[in-house]
């Protein structure tokens, strides 16, 4: 064994990631969500909205208009504007047909 692997680790001087200071963990916050069963509370560490990301996440879902669920573009309001503008155009060149 190295010498440094004996001695226990010391507190972390500096900065942790994405600039955050260090703290004391055991003091932070906590969850405040219960479980149904047992009544008791999760007890992870909270976000600013008081409940972990497991029980109150930062995302409600995808915006309105979210291009990314889009799969085909079948149903979007102009693939249906051109195909309605194509039924109505072959309709009135059967009728013109009919006529001659």
């Amino acid at each position: 064994m190295k010498e440094n692997e004996k001695q226990p680790h010391g507190q972390r001087v500096g900065w942790l990631k994405n600039g955050n200071p260090p703290c004391d963990l055991s003091k932070l916050p906590r969850c405040t969500a219960k479980a149904k069963s047992t009544r008791n509370r999760c007890r992870q560490p909270a976000m600013k909205n008081g409940k972990c990301y497991w029980h109150g996440g930062k995302s409600s879902g995808a915006p309105r208009g979210n291009k990314n669920a889009l799969k085909h573009g079948e149903h979007t309001a102009a693939a249906k504007a051109k195909r309605r503008f194509i039924r109505d155009l072959i309709q009135a060149s059967r009728g013109t047909i009919e006529k001659i």
